[in-house]
């Protein structure tokens, strides 16, 4: 029996210490339980279901125990009865009884006192940790509640300002946090009023001093009305500062451990607003490039739409794909869709010009000023100018082109009207310089006019006495001839004599010979005055009359011999010409021009035997047509087109005035209506043709 009993009590001790064990799991796992309920209600009513769960299982072990030992003496009875019914021995009936059952009993019931009051401390503990969770549970619940509240960071934080105070009973609270333009910034809550802030450079050294654990009064300008801060947070999360939480009450301080529960709330809170800090700069920035890219939209748009120039977008193959309005004035459309879907090319005065644009835009990716005519509607031609670039693929063909096209119709007008007037002016000044030219040259024609008719005159009037003397002395040496030969038939001998001593024979006939020359000496002295007087034209009017072509270039030839005579030996070739009406005088003056011309160039040559001239006279249809040829150097052909313009000479300086040519070309072309032209000579030179219109004398003068 007493090893019944012995085993029963071990028994009854594993079940209670089962009983126990069970009881500390089912707490943990309420702890646990609690921790992940965040509502304080339902954790109070777990932690009382709890502990009266606890005290019925030990109640329920003692009354287990209590009914166990009542069992054990029954038993034992029965047992007895059982033995003497049997006629057993009455000791062996006797022994079955317990004889320690109520010590053990009472052993029992102290050691289940000592197990409640054991109980009971664990009870106040387990209130004291679950409170202390609590409180904890219950200010991270807020916090997170609080900043996720809103998108605004001012009055999410104002919410976190609420539950702080109204969690920890705080008089004062405030959180510094960083905006989205990472600006210091803080939320402070006293006496019921909220108020925000950017906090200057020394405030937010003072929150990261007190922050450190020194001895800082947190007074900032809002503050006064308040006591300072009693405890001071940094928030930081994975070595970023995200901000300051300071916490002020008047009542109590905070103590040790609500500072430890404060500690650890916050810095799990710091990851909460590390997120919110990455969160706000992030949605500033897609708020920013939102807001940048409306911007640049609605530029686009209006710049698309306002525009006053013509503004397109075309496909690889240039058909339009999108216009604005003043594109489509410019074509002279009403309606979008007829340009929308068509070829540009439809709107081109030349379709050419396109395929040039697409070509250069195909090869640069970009085109830029390029100047062609749209056709309108209408049919009339637009001036533009395009600027384009190309929008290209990965391979490097054209998906999209945008252009911009600009009238530029009246800029064309006014530069042409600034052409016309250029060209006015380019001939105003022609005309100015060519009359200059021509006053200076009439002006030396004039003074050579007036030398050569000074000269023929002076030399005529000496020429007049002289030839006279000449005549009287030819017929005064042809009487003494005559009384000589009379004289001599009525004394042949005497007059023999005398004839004998003086010579007279050869006298007289060397005599009659002299005055055979100077009669030619004469002549031509009166020839030479003639030709002056004709090239000079000093007797006639300067106006159109009968000039006969032939006779002008052999006066002229006669006035240059002095030039060409040394240098070069002329040929006529005259053919029969009409007399034409002209300015003979000036018409002279091309010829010598031209003469001397050639002279002065084979003269340059500096040949050891003459050049050759060849001047040549000929009918062509109504025209007069004379060649005078050179076998000189020649003309270059890169100034043949400038040797009739003023002033342009080959010449040294000092000797050429480069107004020869010119005023020949003027003279012919433009105060005759003919032509003069050069080219190579067939003996290797240069070649002047002069033509000149035909006109009848006789119609000329009834004209007159």
């Amino acid at each position: 029996m007493a090893s019944d009993a012995s085993s029963d009590s071990r028994l009854n001790f594993r079940f209670m210490a089962i009983a126990f064990i069970s009881t500390l799991a089912i707490g943990a796992g309420g702890e646990l339980a609690l921790i992940a309920a965040f509502d304080r209600g339902l954790l109070e009513t777990v932690v009382s279901i709890l502990l009266f769960g606890s005290a019925m299982a030990v109640v329920c072990s003692v009354f287990w125990i209590l009914a166990r030992r009542l069992m054990l003496p029954l038993r034992a009875i029965a047992s007895s009865m059982d033995a003497f019914s049997r006629g057993a021995p009455e000791d062996e009936a006797e022994g079955r009884l317990p004889a320690d059952g109520p010590e053990e009993i009472a052993c029992m019931a102290a050691r289940i006192g000592e197990f409640m009051r054991q109980t009971r401390g664990w009870k106040a503990e387990l209130e004291a940790t679950v409170g202390s969770r609590t409180l904890e549970l219950e200010l991270r619940n807020a916090l997170l509640r609080s900043i996720g509240s809103s998108d605004d960071d001012d009055q999410a934080y104002s919410a976190v300002l609420e539950a702080m105070m109204g969690t920890l009973g705080a008089d004062s609270a405030l959180v510094a946090f960083y905006d989205e333009l990472k600006m210091l910034r803080a939320a402070f809550r006293a006496d019921g009023e909220t108020r925000h802030k950017h906090l200057e450079a020394a405030e937010a050294e003072a929150l990261e001093r007190a922050a450190s654990g020194m001895s800082v009064d947190i007074r900032l300008p809002f503050q006064s009305c308040c006591a300072g801060f009693s405890a001071t947070y940094r928030l930081e999360a994975q070595g970023e500062i995200c901000g300051y939480i300071a916490l002020g009450r008047r009542s109590a301080a905070f103590t040790a451990e609500e500072r430890a529960i404060l500690g650890k709330s916050f810095t799990s809170f710091s990851m909460q607003v590390r997120m919110r800090k990455r969160r706000t700069r992030e949605l500033y920035i897609r708020r920013e490039a939102e807001r940048a890219l409306r911007k640049s939209e609605e530029r686009l748009r209006t710049f698309f739409s306002e525009s006053k120039d013509m503004i397109y977008t075309s496909n690889g193959d240039d058909v339009i794909a999108s216009i604005n309005d003043a594109g489509l004035s410019l074509l002279g459309l009403a309606d979008r869709f007829e340009a929308l879907g068509r070829p540009f090319s439809n709107h081109v005065l030349s379709s050419e010009d396109r395929e040039n644009f697409l070509s250069k835009i195909k090869e640069r990716g970009y085109v830029v000023d390029y100047e062609y005519v749209f056709r309108r509607k209408d049919g009339s031609p637009v001036f533009c100018i395009e600027t384009a670039r190309a929008v290209k693929d990965e391979a490097g063909n054209v998906v999209e082109i945008q252009g911009i096209v600009k009238d530029i119709s009246e800029r064309i007008a006014s530069e042409r009207e600034l052409w016309k007037a250029n060209l006015e002016l380019a001939e105003a000044n022609e005309k100015l310089q060519t009359t200059k030219m021509l006053v200076v040259q009439q002006e030396k024609l004039a003074s050579i006019g007036q030398l050569a008719a000074g000269v023929a005159h002076e030399i005529n009037n000496p020429l007049g006495f002289l030839s006279s003397n000449q005549t009287t002395i030819g017929g005064f040496l042809k009487a003494l001839r005559g009384a000589w030969n009379e004289a001599a038939s009525g004394d042949p001998e005497r007059l023999g004599e005398i004839a004998a001593r003086y010579d007279l024979d050869f006298v007289l006939g060397e005599l009659e010979a002299v005055l055979a020359e100077s009669d030619e000496g004469f002549r031509r002295i009166i020839d030479i005055v003639q030709n002056l007087k004709s090239f000079a034209r000093i007797d006639a009017a300067p106006t159109m009359s009968p000039y006969n072509l032939n006779e002008g270039i052999k006066s002229t030839l006669v006035v240059a011999r002095n030039e060409i005579k040394y240098v070069a030996d002329v040929e006529l070739d005259m053919g029969e010409l009409p007399s034409i009406s002209a300015l003979g005088g000036e018409v002279n003056q091309v010829f010598l021009n031209i003469l001397v011309n050639a002279a002065q160039a084979i003269e340059s040559q500096k040949r050891a035997v003459k050049g050759r001239i060849l001047v040549s006279t000929r009918r062509e249809k109504d025209r007069a047509v004379v060649v005078i040829a050179d076998d000189g150097p020649g003309i270059p052909e890169d100034i043949k087109l400038k040797v009739f313009d003023p002033f342009f000479t080959t010449k040294e300086p000092g000797k050429g005035t480069g107004l020869g040519l010119a005023v020949s070309y003027d003279i012919v072309v433009r105060k005759h209506g003919g032509s003069l032209s050069v080219a190579d000579s067939p003996f290797g030179g240069a070649l002047f043709k002069i033509e000149l219109p035909i006109a009848s004398v006789d119609s000329q003068e009834s004209a007159s």
